[in-house]
């Protein structure tokens, strides 16, 4: 295929006359004339009447050049024969010789033959979609005539009916192309990162003005367009992509009043994890779990449970719209792994926070001496009141008893009474339940590049203060404890665009919950200068 590019070739050759010339005589003028062509090159003869002239040859197309092979015309040496190759069919091509004696310019034209279609198809009756052999001859009053279009530049195509029997004929012209075949990109690639896009495209052969570069929401169908110099990058980016959105590109390449196909690509954003993660026991025996519903769009979401070696135990699918669910069945007192995965257009997003059922108290005892009929075991509040909280009664055989359903970081008396007929003996013990951890630990910059902020949701139960520390590189920076009724902290005076790790402890007269532990990157700061190919 012809490359429609670059200047062509410079041609430089000289022939000498026999008689001396004591005179300036005649100047070097060039007569360029086609002596024969064909629908990829051409011959050219140049002759001038000039003596010792020396000429350099350019055949011009925009800025494309061939290679031309040139040699003397007979004995005499007076003209020069140039064959130029590699030339489109039916196009036109601008020859310009240059004296290199005397700087005088010569022009002339050259032109390529046309080249026929490939294939032809004739068809009596309506047009239907044709196979690929050269003609189809169908039953019918009418009569359809098709073609493949050829390579090259076609201007018009004579069209001709001939009836064979009285040799009567009948004409038509048709219009053909009007340029060069349309650009268009070989490849086209898309990066996102966050919610942001980069187009880019491999550059295609030939010419290109502009490149048109449309991105469809596909959920919505609304477009945002950008044009790109044919000269700059191939490249473009869109930013503030909706979270969970498909997402279709297309780019065209155009080049004068000529556009070649688009050419697309799908990408999609993933969807927005779900915010303010928080899980509460609801009993010894079950969890409730709340969030809040991310931005962009989501299709389904669904909750993992997950025990302390990460063995999936629940996988519950639920409505988009929903923002809380409640896991039953579980073991009291037993940590578990909560997950809330979004999902939309084949991605998912997740946020996890872990938690324990509802706090219990056990307590053992060794079996007495001699023979008794059962036990009565009393769970009471460690005050001066010594409320009753719960009674168990059991036989004889029992060495074990658990409360369940009990308050984080209360203090309790428990009263193991042995009975045998109307006597009895009792043994009692002072314990504090361990303090509830907090959830929905987050820490963000809120658009600071030197400060962060800690929000957490009050643990349950009784507590005294939090201990809530900062850390940054396994080196504890800050090391804050803040009252009972305080859920959230800030600190200041850090490094932008540094990554920090908060984690926050429940307190109570010295016993300490498990810890709470979220991650968060302070801003950067904006570099000085512009920006570019972002819409």
């Amino acid at each position: 295929m012809l490359r429609c590019a670059a200047t062509c070739l410079i041609l430089g050759f000289v022939w000498g006359a026999k008689t001396v010339q004591t005179s300036e005589g005649p100047r070097c003028s060039a007569d360029l004339k086609e002596i024969s062509s064909s629908s990829d090159s051409v011959a050219v003869q140049v002759t001038s009447a000039g003596l010792s002239c020396n000429f350099s040859l350019f055949c011009v197309l925009d800025s494309w050049s061939s290679p031309a092979h040139c040699k003397s015309d007979g004995e005499t040496g007076s003209a020069t024969i140039c064959n130029i190759t590699g030339l489109q069919p039916g196009t036109v091509y601008q020859l310009t010789a240059v004296s290199r004696k005397d700087g005088e310019i010569s022009h002339g034209t050259v032109q390529t033959d046309p080249v026929g279609p490939a294939h032809l198809d004739l068809q009596l009756g309506p047009a239907r979609p044709h196979p690929k052999s050269l003609f189809t001859v169908l039953s019918g009053s009418a009569l359809t005539v098709s073609w493949t279009r050829p390579t090259g530049r076609v201007d018009w195509y004579d069209v001709t009916l001939e009836d064979t029997s009285s040799g009567s004929r009948r004409r038509t012209r048709i219009k053909g192309s009007l340029g060069p075949a349309r650009p268009h990109p070989k490849s086209l690639f898309t990066v996102l990162s966050g919610s942001a896009l980069t187009v880019s495209w491999t550059r295609p052969t030939g010419r290109v003005d502009w490149y048109d570069v449309t991105l469809e929401d596909t959920s919505s169908g609304s477009r945002r367009r950008t044009r790109i110099k044919g000269s700059a990058a191939s490249q473009t980016g869109f930013t503030s992509l909706i979270p969970g959105t498909l997402y279709k590109v297309s780019v065209v390449a155009s080049a004068g009043n000529k556009s070649a196909s688009p050419v697309h690509a799908m990408t999609a954003t993933a969807p927005s994890s779900v915010d303010g993660l928080q899980v509460a026991s609801s009993s010894s025996h079950s969890l409730g779990v709340t969030w809040w519903i991310g931005s962009g769009r989501m299709e389904n979401l669904r909750v993992l449970l997950r025990d302390r070696a990460g063995v999936l135990l629940k996988n519950i699918t639920l409505k988009n719209s929903s923002t809380s669910a409640e896991l039953d069945g579980l073991r009291p007192g037993t940590p578990y792994t909560i997950t809330v995965v979004t999902e939309a257009v084949g991605l998912q997003s997740s946020a996890s926070t872990a938690s324990v059922t509802e706090t219990s108290l056990s307590v053992r005892w060794s079996r007495p001496l001699g023979q008794w009929d059962g036990f009565t075991v009393l769970l009471r509040w460690a005050t001066a009141a010594a409320t009753i909280v719960d009674q168990r009664v059991l036989g004889w055989e029992a060495k074990e008893c658990t409360f369940n359903s009990i308050t984080p970081g209360g203090q309790y008396t428990v009263t193991v009474t042995t009975n045998s007929g109307n006597l009895s003996s009792s043994a009692s013990v002072t314990a504090w339940t361990t303090p509830a951890q907090v959830g929905g630990l987050q820490l963000s910059n809120l658009g600071s590049t030197d400060s962060l902020q800690a929000r957490w949701a009050p643990a349950p139960g009784y507590l005294d203060s939090y201990q809530v520390l900062l850390v940054h590189d396994s080196s504890v920076i800050k090391n804050e404890s803040v009252m009972a009724n305080v859920s959230s902290l800030s600190f200041q005076a850090l490094r932008p665009g540094a990554l920090y790790r908060v984690v926050v402890t429940t307190v109570r007269v010295g016993h300490t919950s498990r810890q709470t532990v979220s991650e968060g990157r302070t801003g950067k700061k904006r570099q000085q200068g512009t920006t570019r190919g972002w819409s």
